[in-house]
């Protein structure tokens, strides 16, 4: 029975994932409005240039431009390829959040803040120019630094509980990469 249930939360889940990504499909920023440094930034580091040397960046650490630059060479400069790799960060996201409210209340509650996480901050801002989000945010540095500072919380409640090694090294390199995005 709580297989089912946990099945059918997580089809739940994923339909409005999937409604929700279909609906707000190329609604949420515009590249010529206050988003245009978190595509330029990438395609510079993409085409052979270093951070902070040939290209100044002042609002975040390392990390998110060269890891988008890493997407860009590995898939195409894009903004479809942002927009991919956000989603799949969106799904871990989402998949950590579940894992770690369904360990510490009910599966109900971790899909009543999944399904609020979806709702409000995933693809939210479907206004012109909107990039207060996670599908296309203001600045990668902070949902990579999000990101990491979730896994960091659910690693490190893992080796409290079950005193694993490899969970509290994990946590440590979380919270590690947390300052090479976004520290403040």
């Amino acid at each position: 029975m709580r297989t089912r249930t946990i099945l059918f939360q997580t089809l739940f889940l994923a339909v409005t994932f999937v409604f929700l990504a279909i609906w707000s499909w190329r609604k949420t920023a515009d590249i010529f409005i206050d988003f245009g440094l978190q595509l330029y930034l990438p395609w510079q580091l993409a085409s052979g240039k270093l951070l902070y040397r040939d290209v100044a960046y002042l609002p975040g650490g390392p990390f998110s431009p060269y890891f988008n630059a890493m997407l860009f060479k590995w898939f195409g400069v894009s903004f479809t390829t942002l927009i991919l790799a956000n989603l799949a960060i969106a799904v871990l996201m989402l998949s950590v959040l579940f894992r770690f409210f369904e360990k510490i209340s009910t599966s109900i509650c971790a899909t009543a803040v999944c399904f609020s996480v979806l709702s409000m901050f995933t693809f939210s801002e479907l206004a012109p120019g909107g990039n207060y989000n996670y599908v296309s945010p203001y600045s990668h540095d902070a949902l990579h630094g999000l990101m990491f500072s979730i896994l960091a919380v659910w690693l490190f409640s893992r080796w409290i509980l079950e005193r694993s090694t490899v969970s509290i090294f994990l946590a440590g390199l979380c919270v590690g990469v947390v300052f090479l995005t976004k520290p403040d």
